[in-house]
């Protein structure tokens, strides 16, 4: 998974639930914590400098997790953030060592282990305590952060279809919609997302950047068409 979509998977996934079940979530999750991770003490986290980033808003105090790595640039510190005491939600990820962007060569790995954290331990912790657990996938986040007039055209578009190219008379009308929704809102749709939601809603690859480009180019006529209307 590309380093962006891990990025973007952590910062989108909550827990909800009673405060008895968000309390048997994190009981539930320090007692099976896989290899290599540890919860910190109050101590730790005052040594690591990481309590002065207790957010104003929350019902308490960041629970802050971290990875072990021997690497210069390895390791990080992850906090589970409780806004209320119903809610659970990822929160701030500070990698050890000098200071590098969130996402490098380096910390790539780590991004893995991150969400790999998320998946395997906290997400079933959660469900074994009864809470409801959202891990919205990458394809998710990206209909989600599209207007609702233009992913809801995406969604027909592509439901209606027979995945693949060229397209019929049906299914050439349908995607002109998409594309019309899409510039009449001027919404901004990352090339790569959108590639990557038609490849896992069943298009081959080709046929998904072939429509892409379709995209781009469809939505510079319309453009240059409404430049020139305005200019009569």
């Amino acid at each position: 998974m590309d380093p962006i979509d891990l990025v973007s998977r952590w910062n989108a996934w909550c827990v909800t639930g009673s405060p008895n079940q968000i309390d048997d979530t994190l009981t539930r999750l320090d007692a099976g914590l896989p290899g290599g991770w540890q919860r910190l003490t109050e101590e730790q986290v005052r040594e690591r400098h990481l309590d002065r980033f207790q957010g104003p808003l929350s019902a308490r105090r960041p629970v802050w997790y971290a990875t072990n790595s021997p690497s210069n640039h390895g390791g990080a510190n992850v906090s589970l953030d409780r806004i209320r005491d119903t809610d659970l939600r990822g929160g701030l990820v500070l990698f050890n060592g000098p200071a590098y962007p969130v996402i490098t060569p380096q910390s790539a790995g780590e991004w893995d282990r991150i969400v790999g954290f998320l998946e395997g331990s906290i997400i079933p912790a959660a469900r074994a305590a009864g809470a409801n657990p959202k891990a919205p996938t990458p394809e998710e986040i990206f209909l989600d952060q599209l207007p609702s007039s233009v992913g809801d055209a995406l969604r027909r578009f592509s439901r209606g279809a027979r995945k693949v190219l060229p397209l019929n008379a049906m299914e050439t009308e349908s995607w002109n919609g998409f594309v019309i929704a899409a510039f009449r809102s001027r919404a901004i749709i990352d090339s790569r997302l959108l590639v990557e939601w038609l490849v896992v809603d069943g298009w081959k690859r080709d046929a998904a950047e072939s429509l892409d480009s379709q995209l781009s180019e469809q939505c510079l006529l319309l453009s240059r068409f409404a430049e020139e209307v305005l200019a009569v």
